[in-house]
């Protein structure tokens, strides 16, 4: 009986500190920022933060390199401007995977944030805690971006989506040699990533012989990494090329 409990008691400590980890805290976003704080902000935050602004909302970026072919992360913050005040909007992270892995973007939860400063279109710096969705850790950082007249962003509201633009007009059956069949069909694949938040849509224009013989090769030039274009221009050799 005693070892039971024993072995109860230790599967029960196992699966708290597993539950513990898995925890997400409760965020900020919409609460209103007003009050000032003395933060030592470091020097090196001004050069790493970017941002830009519209009439009514801000936007602080940081990029860093994750990877050794290209994959870069970018953290962004967005809030609402209230005159000397501030509205927490939300944070996301951008992860770019470049030719070797998949982009995602991923809600982050901000916890708190913490003003130093904050002039009107000219400068905000601060502190700021937040919890990454995926590996439910929290982080703390210190930002300063000074804006610019070339920072100002006019919102464009007029949006064009993949269906409307072209989900309409696709698949597009092309006849190469004017025989009345199709030799190839431009077309798409439509993938749906329900593993991020928020959830989105990815479109991929294919290009596809209706063959599956010879007659009809789809050459792009010869690299060792996708992705492979297949349209470019002459002069070209089709010794200098894959299928």
């Amino acid at each position: 009986m005693r070892l039971k409990k024993i072995v109860f008691l230790l599967l029960s400590s196992i699966i708290l500190v597993s539950c513990n980890q898995f925890v997400f805290e409760e965020g900020i976003e919409g609460t209103d920022i007003c009050d000032y704080f003395d933060i030592a902000v470091d020097d090196s935050a001004a050069i790493l933060w970017k941002g830009n602004y519209t009439d009514t909302t801000i936007k602080i970026s940081n990029t860093k390199i994750v990877g050794s072919d290209g994959e870069t992360e970018t953290l962004t913050f967005e809030f609402y401007k209230l005159n000397n005040c501030l509205r927490v909007n939300r944070g996301f992270k951008y992860y770019y995977g470049a030719s070797f892995d998949v982009s995602a973007i991923t809600k982050m939860t901000i916890l708190n944030v913490k003003m130093q400063n904050w002039v009107i279109d000219k400068n905000f710096s601060g502190q700021l805690t937040y919890q990454d969705h995926h590996n439910k850790q929290i982080y703390t950082i210190t930002f300063n971006v000074d804006f610019t007249e070339d920072d100002y962003e006019i919102v464009d509201t007029n949006y064009t989506y993949f269906a409307d633009c072209m989900g309409d007009k696709l698949p597009i059956n092309i006849d190469v040699d004017k025989d009345g069949t199709a030799d190839f069909i431009l077309g798409y694949e439509e993938e749906r990533n329900n593993g991020n938040i928020p959830n989105f849509t990815t479109y991929s224009i294919k290009l596809s012989s209706t063959k599956n013989d010879d007659a009809n090769l789809i050459l792009s030039p010869k690299k060792e990494n996708s992705p492979y274009f297949i349209l470019f221009k002459p002069p070209f050799s089709s010794e200098n090329t894959r299928r």
